[in-house]
């Protein structure tokens, strides 16, 4: 994923940022307007409109949707605030969750420089991590995914951006399975010729599937 380079009206605001208060970024509004609709409409489409964390795909553009998200939190480490590795977006509900959680495997050493090495972090970092090496996702016929963590970033991940939302929309309904079964019985009655693989295609295809690694590297 690219990063999002400053013009240079922007470098000018963040050039009088003192790397200590972080609040700069909040206080500032005004003046970030046009930063914060650059660094959107730039990771909206280097991210094909899914969010960093739970790549639930959004067609929304504005920011009662995403959050320009701080991979590497601003209250704790205030220096990173323009850090462009550290930016990229994520939607409302995973930036609530994961607020100033830690993100570094040593949670109490205090980075002086930005570590581009991803042995650092505790969790998959949208810029140096390939999300589908620790994450499958699976999509139900009607569009619910759930998450699978495939190693310790993502089940940090899943734990710091609350995804178990994601796995109890899922499971919404106990009768789920009976619900499928009585429309694919439905279906079996309405096509009385219908031959045993036919039937079994229908049948896979109306299952959870896994979601390919391309969906969700971005």
């Amino acid at each position: 994923m690219k990063v999002y380079n400053y013009t240079s009206s922007e470098q000018e605001i963040i050039d009088t940022y003192d790397k200590e208060n972080h609040n700069f970024w909040t206080d500032k509004v005004k003046e970030l307007t046009s930063l914060r609709l650059n660094l959107r409409a730039h990771y909206l489409v280097e991210q094909k409109n899914r969010c960093c964390y739970c790549k639930m795909l959004k067609q929304e553009k504005h920011g009662s949707t995403w959050d320009v998200e701080h991979i590497v939190p601003k209250s704790p480490f205030p220096r990173f605030l323009f850090e462009q590795n550290n930016l990229s977006l994520c939607c409302k509900e995973c930036n609530d969750a994961k607020s100033d959680k830690s993100v570094f495997i040593d949670s109490n050493y205090d980075y002086k420089n930005y570590p581009l090495d991803n042995k650092k972090y505790s969790i998959i970092h949208p810029h140096l991590d390939k999300y589908s090496d620790h994450m499958i996702i699976r999509m139900s016929p009607d569009g619910k995914i759930m998450h699978i963590p495939q190693s310790d970033k993502g089940k940090v991940v899943f734990y710091h951006c609350d995804l178990v939302r994601f796995t109890m929309q899922f499971f919404n309904v106990e009768d789920l399975d009976l619900n499928l079964l009585i429309t694919y019985s439905s279906f079996i009655d309405t096509v009385p010729n219908l031959t045993h693989e036919t039937a079994k295609a229908f049948f896979t295809a109306s299952l959870p599937r896994v979601l390919p690694a391309e969906y969700i590297d971005c």
